[in-house]
């Protein structure tokens, strides 16, 4: 027998737009950070240190963005998901329904 699977699409796709919503959030937040360390660095601060600094940045700021877009990769797969659930539940219910027309 199969495992039996629970899901409310309306719930997921719920925490979908939560992901999609926090992945925005997260971009605004870490756009301004940038924003004021590229000011910071590329302005009255020049020389070696500045440069190291300026390479850690941006590999923090590369770290963050994946972490943005698997928010995102994450927030579509569960749309996705809850679709399919919607579409089968569908699907079984017009199968059901034929099948019971047909045994009259």
């Amino acid at each position: 027998m199969a495992d039996r699977v629970e899901m409310n699409p309306a719930e997921v796709h719920a925490t979908a737009g939560w992901l999609e919503s926090s992945a925005r959030e997260f971009t605004d937040e870490v756009d301004k950070l940038m924003r004021e360390v590229h000011t910071f660095i590329g302005g009255d601060w020049q020389g070696r240190a500045a440069g190291s600094h300026h390479a850690a940045w941006t590999e923090w700021e590369q770290g963050a963005r994946q972490v943005i877009t698997g928010l995102e990769h994450d927030a579509a797969a569960l749309h996705r998901a809850a679709d399919v659930v919607v579409r089968t539940d569908r699907g079984n219910a017009n199968g059901i329904s034929t099948t019971g027309t047909g045994a009259d």
